[in-house]
């Protein structure tokens, strides 16, 4: 996104984290874990304290993995400490995803430090994002053919980082390329579908790149992408994504082709320089990459033209007969 990223390198040590002002609560999200109030009510650095306790909440709420097919599991990370943009998008993901694949997927686990959220879902921090993939981890190990799929939003930057911090701004170690490879490795999670939207984004496939992994970018490594205005419902790329073949269970495939031509055409109308989505397919993940979602809707059929639709009546009228 255009903004540049400042990026925090060290975690401060917090006496305490003040609670920032929050939106109204929304509805429970049936995607992910978020609840209609708050699971915990906590202030200040006790909400360290609490948050084993928010992640055990959420993994609890995934269903149970079925023995007879693969199954797909969905992490959501906002790490934006300001903008309950990126906490919109990350939701959606987590809904669309949950509808396509269903099963375990209909439960996404949320990471988030969007102000909207807080005490509702886990902080999106390295360690607790090293927790929930070790736990998802420890299902998918069981089943080589499981594959985890991660959407990150955030401002991002060329070093292959997002911007974050906790709620109120207050600086945290960045998610970056490194420390989701690292958690996916300690994690022994073999087959990943990871998607990042935020500038730059190009720049996370070199490090992520494997056999059983996919990667889609918003942006090349060298440009920027665009949409992260607060007052808009999501960026230009996931709502490219999010609202466009996805919507209905297409490949991934062709929801990428399809957010790149849409964000191309968005980007050419208001002369920007073109962001490039990119992507990345692991030999071992074509077939993933290509399938429709279990849950895909029907292709709707064509309605008949004026003379196919006489002929139809005409054969139908001699059939009475």
């Amino acid at each position: 996104m255009r903004i540049a990223a400042v990026l925090a390198i060290l975690p401060l040590p917090l006496a305490a984290l003040a609670q920032p002002a929050v939106q109204p609560a929304t509805p429970t999200d049936t995607a992910s874990c978020a609840p209609a109030q708050p699971y915990l009510s906590v202030r200040g650095a006790a909400i360290w304290d609490a948050q084993p306790q928010l992640i055990s909440k959420c993994l609890a709420l995934i269903p149970a993995r079925a023995a007879d097919h693969p199954n797909v599991y969905t992490v959501a990370i906002s790490p934006h400490g300001t903008q309950n943009l990126f906490s919109r998008e990350a939701r959606l993901a987590l809904q669309k995803l949950g509808a396509n694949y269903g099963g375990t997927a209909q439960r996404g686990v949320l990471l988030s430090n969007a102000p909207v959220d807080y005490t509702l879902v886990p902080f999106a921090t390295t360690e607790n994002m090293t927790q929930v993939f070790s736990a998802i981890g420890q299902r998918t190990y069981a089943s080589p053919d499981d594959v985890l799929i991660v959407y990150l939003v955030s401002h991002g930057s060329p070093d292959a980082a997002l911007q974050s911090a906790l709620p109120g701004n207050i600086p945290i170690l960045a998610v970056s390329a490194d420390s989701l490879a690292i958690a996916l490795e300690r994690a022994r999670v073999k087959r990943r579908v990871i998607i990042i939207s935020a500038c730059f984004s190009g720049s996370w496939i070199p490090r992520l790149a494997t056999d059983d992994t996919i990667i889609m970018a918003a942006a090349a490594a060298d440009r920027t992408s665009f949409g992260c205005a607060e007052d808009r419902p999501l960026t230009y790329f996931g709502d490219a994504l999010l609202n466009g073949p996805l919507s209905r269970g297409a490949s991934l495939a062709e929801s990428f082709e399809g957010a790149k031509t849409t964000v191309t055409r968005w980007e050419r109308d208001e002369k920007l320089l073109n962001s490039e989505p990119q992507y990345f397919v692991g030999r071992n993940m074509e077939s993933f990459w290509r399938a429709l979602a279990p849950n895909a809707a029907p292709a709707p059929v064509p309605a008949p033209q004026p003379a196919a639709a006489k002929r139809i009546a005409g054969a139908r009228k001699s059939a009475a007969k």
